[in-house]
């Protein structure tokens, strides 16, 4: 198998439920905060918002993604994958959900740069800069030069 084409399954295999979308392919100049855009639109056209107001450029979207470790980043993907981002209704199996997650971090590489739009350690609550125009959102996302994911989960409360 390819390596886009294992990276594309594995981002299908945590992008189950109703508010979880993933995206993933070549870089092509492309930065990343214009994927999270363009998934976050997506989302918009798919599932309109109840109510709230998210970025509408990339640069906004740009403004809301900080670093983060690969880590963090893999299980911060685990989460928002294995369990609906609002009401925490089981999606998946988190152990399944990890495995996925490690697996497209190895496929990105040690030297993948890592974004989430969420602000503090991960286990330990925080809060997020909105990307979408849900209530609540919460994204991954990693190039390592050549190729890109993003995974995004949302939700209104």
């Amino acid at each position: 198998m390819e390596t886009s084409d294992e990276l594309a399954a594995l981002l299908r295999s945590l992008a189950v439920g109703p508010r979880v979308r993933a995206a993933c392919g070549p870089v092509a100049g492309i930065p990343i905060a214009e994927r999270v855009l363009d998934l976050a639109e997506r989302v918009r056209a798919e599932r309109p918002a109840v109510r709230g107001a998210g970025p509408a450029s990339v640069p906004e979207v740009a403004a809301a993604l900080d670093p983060v470790n690969r880590w963090e980043a893999t299980e911060m993907a685990a989460d928002i994958a294995s369990a609906e981002l609002v009401h925490g209704v089981p999606l998946q199996d988190r152990d399944s959900a990890r495995r996925a997650a490690g697996r497209v971090a190895a496929i990105l590489g040690e030297d993948a740069d890592w974004f989430t739009n969420w602000e503090g350690f991960w286990g330990a609550g925080g809060q997020w800069n909105p990307v979408t125009h849900h209530g609540i959102d919460v994204v991954v996302a990693a190039t390592n030069g050549e190729l890109f994911v993003v995974l995004l989960a949302f939700g209104d409360d």
